[in-house]
């Protein structure tokens, strides 16, 4: 394997020293924005929805520190990738079976609920999160309201 085969893994991971692997708000918010061209509604997006926690952990059964995940060779994939005329072998983070949660805003004069959740079913379904989408990545995208009490 190559010396920075683990460097490269551990660069394809969002990881906080404190919580360990998480999903960045803003990707959820691409992945949404992306899902909402296929109908062209990603005007709307842009302008009515609002991830606000930067920080997503992701839950998944397997070790949370960066070493022991190098270490479970069901965390590592490799493949081989075409980049430029050559196909050199590439060192990506994975997990088979993964989940977040995420909270944000949204604005009910600009985007419904229903549609919403339209959009998040398909950015789970066509679009995906993470290095290689759609391949891997792809989830289950559910929305819920939550009413502040």
């Amino acid at each position: 394997m190559r010396p920075l085969a683990r460097l490269e893994l551990w660069g394809g991971m969002y990881y906080d020293s404190e919580y360990g692997l998480y999903l960045p708000g803003q990707n959820l918010e691409r992945c949404l924005r992306d899902s909402a061209t296929i109908t062209k509604d990603d005007e709307e997006i842009e302008r009515g929805v609002f991830i606000d926690t930067e920080l997503n952990l992701l839950e998944y059964d397997g070790p949370r520190d960066m070493h022991a995940l190098w270490q479970d060779k069901d965390f590592v994939h490799r493949q081989p990738s075409k980049v430029g005329m050559n196909r050199v072998m590439r060192v990506r983070p994975v997990s088979r079976r993964w989940s977040f949660f995420a909270e944000g805003l949204y604005d009910p004069n600009v985007v419904n609920l229903g549609e919403l959740a339209r959009i998040a079913d398909t950015a789970g379904r066509l679009i995906g999160l993470g290095d290689w989408p759609p391949r891997y990545g792809r989830f289950i995208g559910t929305v819920e309201e939550l009413v502040d009490a």
